[in-house]
């Protein structure tokens, strides 16, 4: 069968067969990145499937974006809190699991054509407590050794629980496949480079973790493999900027922490790259300033006082925003 389908930056027809369907490829007369749909329009007008299957998938450039509300937060952390204190913190795992699900089912990952990838989480109180109990004895009894495999088990609990669906209702999972081991040797060479070199090590250290765990991330669209990501920062460019961040901030008595913050995540989330089995390179890129941060902490502090610490609610979504608000996604 073909699929037909448009552009959604130039809105050229195009066609191709349909086992290419899921893959990634570029239009031919515009350039913009497109994700070939299960199947075309007129198909999936005729076949007994949801209107939505017909539609394009997300294109490049896309931006998230969090919905969430400081009422929606004070509900879900009142409600944590309650259930946390009555059972004597055993609901704790749930009330994570909770606060995970209501933060997921509030972010968006939206296109300029509409085109929106929705987040959820599945990951259940019960497992989270039986991982976390196993976790915390099994680091106890090792003393400390398995403190790496537990820190994998949670972060894999986490990115394998948290679930997406494309424009066209197609699953997106995410696999982390690193090991404890993996990062217990990390941390040991990472360590031993840093005492040795008494410190100066420590922002290639920093960079080898992040790519440990971006690098051995894969996302799959309808169970088919399709996005890597990669860390591509180095040491020394995190060096300049721990070392520009450190004195500004201290020259200005502590003003430019929040410069500092923002130039940190435009490292990270600047130095992260997507790439699709076809080839096709993208990076996500952060455009919030260190002004927008400074205003928010301003005013949440100021207003946070005022009403007793009940703005801390809004004050902290304004944070998530500005952290989830100000990413995107763009050409490599």
């Amino acid at each position: 069968m073909v699929i037909q389908f448009d552009c959604h930056g130039c809105g050229k027809s195009l066609k191709t067969e349909d086992q290419q369907a899921g893959k990634s490829v570029q239009c031919p007369a515009c350039g913009q990145a497109l994700v070939i749909p299960s199947a075309s329009p007129a198909a999936a007008a005729e076949a007994p499937q949801p209107a939505s299957s017909g539609q394009a998938a997300i294109g490049v450039p896309c931006s998230f974006q969090f919905t969430g509300t400081g009422g929606g937060l004070l509900s879900e952390t009142f409600i944590g809190l309650i259930l946390t204190i009555v059972t004597f913190g055993l609901y704790s795992p749930w009330f994570i699991c909770r606060m995970t699900r209501w933060n997921s089912r509030h972010t968006n990952l939206n296109d300029r054509q509409g085109n929106t990838v929705t987040f959820s989480f599945s990951g259940t109180g019960g497992k989270l407590f039986v991982d976390l109990i196993i976790g915390w004895l099994l680091t106890i009894i090792t003393l400390g050794i398995y403190g790496f495999w537990y820190y994998v088990n949670m972060f894999k609990f986490f990115v394998e629980n948290s679930d997406a669906k494309t424009p066209d209702g197609r699953p997106v999972k995410a696999t982390f496949t690193g090991t404890g081991g993996q990062l217990f040797g990390e941390v040991f060479v990472g360590m031993l480079l840093t005492i040795v070199t008494v410190g100066i090590y420590s922002p290639w250290f920093i960079c080898k973790i992040i790519g440990f765990f971006y690098n051995n991330t894969v996302i799959s669209v309808d169970g088919s493999k399709a996005l890597t990501l990669k860390f591509t920062g180095t040491g020394g460019d995190l060096f300049v900027t721990f070392i520009v961040g450190y004195l500004l901030t201290i020259v200005t008595l502590g003003i430019y922490q929040f410069w500092f913050q923002v130039n940190l995540m435009k490292f990270t989330y600047g130095n992260t790259e997507v790439s699709t089995q076809n080839g096709s390179r993208f990076r996500v890129n952060f455009n919030g300033t260190g002004g927008e941060l400074f205003g928010i902490h301003l005013v949440g502090l100021i207003l946070s006082i005022v009403t007793l610490g009940i703005y801390s609610f809004w004050f902290s979504v304004n944070l998530i925003k500005f952290q989830t608000d100000h990413l995107e996604v763009v050409d490599a």
